[in-house]
C-alpha cells in the first residue's frame, strides 16, 4: 500500500510540475503584432495593427527582443528600430530591462505589463515609462509567428 500511495503522489507531482513547466514557457517565441492601442500621457490615442505597423517580439526563456519596421525606402519596408535585452515574469507580470537599443536613452527606460497566452495569442497590456519619465499605455495583441515548413 505505501509502495502505491508514493507511486501515486510521485504520478501527481511529475504531472503537475510539467504542466507548470509548460504554463510558464507558452510565451516563448516568436510573435507578430496584430493590433496596438497607444494610450499617451496627455490622452491621445494611437491605434496601430499589422496593416499600418511591422512589430516581431522574440521571447526566449529570459531575453527579448523587439523589432519594428515601418519606413519605407524605394517600396521596401525597413528595420526603424529595434532593441532587446532580458525579461523577467512572474505569473502574469512581465518586465524588461533593455541592454541595447536604436535609440538613446534605452537603459532609463521601465517596461512593466501583464501578459496572458491563450493557444496563439499573447495579450501585453501596461505601461511604458520612457527615459523622460513620461508614461505611456500599451494595450497590444500578438500572434504567434509559426515557423516555416520544410519542403522537400
Amino acid at each position: 500500500m505505501n509502495k502505491r500511495f508514493f507511486f501515486n503522489l510521485l504520478l501527481v507531482l511529475s504531472l503537475s510540475s510539467a504542466g507548470v513547466m509548460a504554463q510558464n514557457n507558452n510565451h516563448v517565441g516568436e510573435w507578430k503584432l496584430a493590433s496596438q492601442k497607444v494610450t499617451l500621457a496627455d490622452g491621445r490615442i494611437f491605434q496601430g495593427d499589422s496593416t499600418n505597423i511591422m512589430q516581431r517580439k522574440i521571447l526566449t526563456s529570459q531575453n527579448q527582443v523587439v523589432v519594428i519596421g515601418e519606413r519605407m525606402i524605394d517600396g521596401e519596408r525597413l528595420a526603424s528600430s529595434v532593441h532587446g535585452g532580458y525579461y523577467t515574469l512572474k505569473g502574469k507580470d512581465y518586465t524588461e530591462k533593455l541592454d541595447y537599443a536604436a535609440y538613446k536613452g534605452y537603459e532609463k527606460i521601465k517596461c512593466n505589463f501583464e501578459v496572458t497566452v491563450k493557444g496563439d495569442e499573447m495579450h501585453q497590456v501596461g505601461i511604458l515609462e520612457g527615459a523622460d519619465g513620461v508614461k505611456t499605455t500599451y494595450d497590444e495583441i500578438y500572434v504567434r509567428v509559426k515557423p516555416p515548413t520544410a519542403s522537400k
